[in-house]
């Protein structure tokens, strides 16, 4: 009867607590700098309410608004001086939540295809009294799988294969520090628990968690505090760690320089110039060697991108960091100096909105062609409309082979289709890792075979097949090469992939943005695909400066003397 009045009790303050969380400008320490000792504290209290969060029923289940809970108790546990105080802090709060009941008929998910992120080991290492330890061993091990209001795998009448999460979006929240630290504990548990390559991409998240939270404690505006989410993005190294934030983009990121940058051999080098007259006009060329960006190294700005930046390995994150290179200002000039055949060039150029240079023609334009003894060249990334594949496929049974180009994101439709029909011959499969819903921690590794995408009266493919791979193969392009490179007579050429595919989820954030990140893992048969490491290559080839200068691509070079 104690605990029915006590549980009454709390549903009745219910309202109240809704209401604290909407709350901005909560009294802090006057310091702006954190001492070691805070910093332990907030680690420790986001470790606690994560754990909370979707292990207790109460929690789970929504009775409690659990983001209220963290942003009214943050400003107490920075004032707690010593360890003891802050275990006063957790154990009240604990104490203060409905006798959980442990559902000891319940089992943990076990089989050899299943494994945990999560374990009891994790338990024993948090900062917790002895007590609170053993309480929260008893809620992972006899956790019940009840609806979860925080995370779901239902949408409509749709079972989606990865998670989605349910969280107050705080949208005019950005300004007040408990709640920028309450985004941080809610994305950093995130990953904790529903992360599928956490062991490889995430390590040492403890220290991520100490290392972010005097940024997200101290920030100044808004533009500083986008800044500080993307740095947390970055620090996750998955290329689907992308962040929508409208006011960073438009307040941060110039205009667009009139040509296409590629990281090669450790240079930025112009790699497509779509505009001839723009090109002669301010002095550039494709091939030319970017070594300074108004006046200071190209290191700097290298340097300055790179901890907002995300990748899941080194070529993924100089791909991204060479798309914002030259976006330095709001301004529609930059000087930039060229190296160009041992020769030193300085020139201003103009940018423009992405809208104009998009709508210049480009000189590779073509869907597919002949490049040499009837080798066909199809840039697979570009055919938008499923009613050219007849067409083109037509073209391809006519060639003596077929050099598929997959170095862009293709639609996804027209490409499925298309794959279909190069796979007559061939099922590859894959190893599909999802969260089992309702155990946070717990995945499911499960073998995928290939199945058509869909019907068409397309003739079959069943020749000769080099698919072109690099750094802008990233995603469903990564997953289209690693299956055709099961089917026979199918060679994969190029450099490395981006390394993250799968479905991706996404995290919201005080403040009206979001970060995404992969949540189904994938591994294709034979490792043809490894999350970081991308698409395996059967022939490494990079893409030469001197054949760019000529107007040349090395990739598509190698390829033909390869089917010759």
């Amino acid at each position: 009867m104690k605990n029915m009045l006590k549980w009454l009790l709390l549903l009745m303050l219910l309202p109240a607590l809704e209401s604290k969380s909407q709350h901005i400008g909560k009294k802090f320490p006057k310091e702006d700098i954190l001492s070691r000792q805070q910093v332990e504290n907030l680690a420790v209290f986001a470790e606690w309410w994560g754990f909370l969060k979707y292990f207790h029923p109460a929690v789970v289940k929504g009775h409690i608004n659990w983001d209220s809970v963290a942003v009214d108790n943050i400003p107490g546990v920075l004032k707690a001086e010593r360890k003891k105080d802050l275990d006063k802090i957790l154990t009240r709060l604990y104490n203060s939540l409905p006798p959980a009941e442990p559902e000891r008929h319940m089992k943990q998910p076990s089989g050899d295809s299943i494994f945990s992120i999560f374990s009891l080991k994790d338990i024993e290492a948090m900062a917790l009294p002895a007590r609170m330890k053993s309480g929260f061993g008893e809620l992972w091990q006899y956790h019940s799988p009840d609806t979860n209001r925080k995370a779901t795998v239902k949408y409509k009448q749709h079972t989606l294969d990865y998670p989605l999460f349910i969280d107050t979006l705080y949208n005019d929240g950005a300004a007040d520090a408990s709640v920028r630290l309450l985004g941080l504990f809610r994305y950093w548990n995130i990953i904790r628990y529903f992360y599928p390559h956490k062991e490889i991409a995430a390590t040492d998240w403890i220290g991520v968690l100490k290392n972010q939270i005097p940024s997200f404690y101290k920030v100044q505006g808004r533009l500083e505090y986008g800044k500080t989410v993307r740095r947390l993005s970055a620090s996750l190294h998955d290329s689907h760690s992308f962040v929508n934030d409208r006011y960073f983009d438009s307040h941060y990121w110039g205009p667009n320089p009139p040509f296409t940058i590629a990281w090669l051999a450790g240079k930025y080098v112009i790699s497509e110039v779509p505009s001839d007259s723009v090109a002669k006009e301010y002095n550039f060329r494709t091939g030319d060697i970017i070594t300074s960006i108004n006046g200071s190294p190209v290191q700097d700005r290298e340097a300055e991108l790179s901890g907002i930046m995300g990748g899941s390995n080194d070529a993924a994150l100089h791909r991204m960091i060479s798309g914002y290179l030259l976006n330095v200002d709001s301004t529609d000039k930059v000087n930039i100096q060229l190296e160009r055949d041992g020769e030193v060039i300085t020139t201003t150029i103009k940018r423009y909105p992405y809208a104009v240079i998009s709508g210049w023609g480009k000189k590779n334009s073509e869907l597919w062609k002949y490049v040499a003894d009837s080798i066909l060249y199809v840039r697979a990334f570009g055919i938008r409309k499923k009613d050219t594949l007849p067409e083109l496929l037509g073209a391809m049974n006519a060639s003596k082979g077929v050099v598929m180009d997959l170095r862009g994101y293709p639609d996804f439709n027209t490409i499925m289709v298309l794959q279909d029909a190069l796979l007559t011959d061939c099922r590859p499969y894959s190893f599909q890792t999802n969260w089992l819903a309702n155990y946070p921690g717990f995945f499911r590794t499960s073998r995928m075979e290939y199945r058509p995408f869909e019907t068409l009266e397309l003739p079959a493919y069943k020749g000769k097949l080099i698919v072109l791979v690099d750094a802008n193969t990233g995603s469903l392009p990564e997953s289209v090469a690693a299956s055709l490179s099961q089917r026979p007579a199918t060679l994969v050429l190029g450099s490395q992939t981006a390394g993250a595919t799968g479905n991706m989820t996404w995290v919201y954030l005080p403040g009206n943005l979001s970060i995404g990140f992969t949540a189904v893992g994938e591994r294709s048969a034979g490792d043809r695909f490894v999350q970081r490491k991308g698409v395996k290559i059967d022939l490494p080839v990079g893409q030469l400066i001197s054949d760019l200068r000529k107007g040349e691509d090395t990739q598509i070079l190698a390829a033909v003397r390869q089917l010759q």
